[in-house]
């Protein structure tokens, strides 16, 4: 079974639209139309128009990429993850691989970055930095190697913590309490709290 392309418009995306006659076939951006070379007036056979889909796919998938890593840095899992949403895990995993090798992607990179601020704006301790890590998409295994080179005085970064968040917790024994749990919470071990407890941040 073969289609004619019966016109091509311009969509309000910015995409180009394909058609025969009332059939909406696929959108592409202008460069991919370009790459496809298709016109209006041309008749696509079936794996044509299978191969049309796919280079749509494809570039939906690349574009949504684009936009995503626009807004802020992903590890390519998340990325992936991401995308596979409206576009299919298959068109995901192309785009994501493509945003790796055109060096977009850099999961070891991006590890370090957000560890530094989870550490420092944040005032994670390692257990939970390890864990957002892991649910940005990171490799656990990296997620660990990372924090356990960026945790370097995880004592003074409790005590900041309990500064920052519960500055009566020394003169409380209610909001002392309070202060621990949120230690844990935060990724700290029981040694690092206790420690952190007696520390002035200010010395």
């Amino acid at each position: 079974m073969s289609m004619v392309v019966t016109a091509v418009r311009l969509l309000q995306n910015g995409r180009y639209g394909l058609f025969s006659d009332d059939t909406f076939l696929c959108s592409l951006s202008g460069g991919a139309l370009l790459e496809a070379g298709v016109a209006k007036g041309d008749t696509l056979e079936d794996e044509e128009l299978k191969d049309l889909l796919a280079r749509a796919q494809a570039d939906k998938a690349r574009n949504k990429a684009l936009r995503l890593l626009a807004g802020r840095d992903h590890a390519k899992a998340e990325l992936a993850r991401k995308i596979a949403r409206t576009e299919g895990a298959e068109a995901a995993e192309a785009a994501a691989d493509e945003m790796e090798r055109a060096g977009l992607v850099d999961d070891r990179a991006f590890a370090e970055r957000f560890a530094r601020e989870l550490f420092g704006r944040r005032l994670f301790g390692r257990r939970r930095a390890v864990l957002e890590l892991s649910r940005h998409g990171v490799a656990r295994t990296l997620a660990e190697e990372v924090c356990a080179a960026l945790d370097d005085d995880p004592v003074r970064r409790a005590a900041a913590f309990l500064e920052k968040k519960y500055p009566r917790a020394s003169a409380d024994e209610k909001e002392r309490r309070r202060a621990l749990s949120a230690l844990e919470r935060a990724g700290y071990d029981w040694d690092t709290a206790r420690d952190a407890r007696g520390l002035d941040t200010t010395a």
